[in-house]
């Protein structure tokens, strides 16, 4: 009886120790950032950054929506400034190298830059279609009335040629 349960025990411990190492995702912030995927995208936890998650989600073959956020969730996130659509069911891949990673789809790809979070975009041939230069949040200024204690500014800044221009921005 007693080399039974010393079995069971040894086995339990063994089971628990290996459940540990097998993670489906590497250990958190092993190269500055931790990747988790879902049924619609990634998100990553970066441990220096501007932004501490960055997500993408596919919405379809050709439109990944990125959110970034400074604070330790999204939950701060109103609705009323979310996107309503709802995603298609997209097949998707997710590849992961020591300094980024990258979301693929049939028509494009979405790479995330572990150490900055910033994020490039790419056709399916891999050309570069845009590529994020900087992202800043910082506290809210000129607002009219007390600003919430988690509101805060954002700046970003994407690489572009001298004959692009970027529309309808506000």
């Amino acid at each position: 009886m007693k080399k039974t349960v010393l079995s069971v025990w040894v086995l339990t411990l063994t089971f628990l120790m290996l459940a540990g190492c097998t993670s489906p995702t590497r250990d958190r912030f092993e190269n500055n950032a931790d990747v988790k995927r879902d049924a619609q995208g990634i998100t990553v936890s970066l441990r220096d950054g501007v932004a501490k998650h960055v997500r993408l989600q596919v919405y379809a073959d050709d439109i990944v929506r990125v959110t970034a956020t400074p604070h330790e969730n999204f939950d701060n996130l109103p609705d009323y400034l979310m996107v309503v659509a709802q995603p298609e069911k997209v097949d998707f891949e997710v590849f992961e190298t020591a300094d980024a990673v990258e979301l693929q789809t049939t028509r494009m790809r979405a790479r995330v830059d572990l150490a900055s979070g910033a994020v490039t975009f790419f056709d399916a041939s891999g050309k570069p279609l845009l590529s994020e230069a900087e992202r800043k949040f910082s506290d809210v200024i000129d607002e009219p009335g007390q600003a919430d204690a988690d509101s805060y500014s954002v700046q970003q800044r994407f690489d572009v040629d001298a004959n692009e221009g970027f529309f309808g921005l506000g």
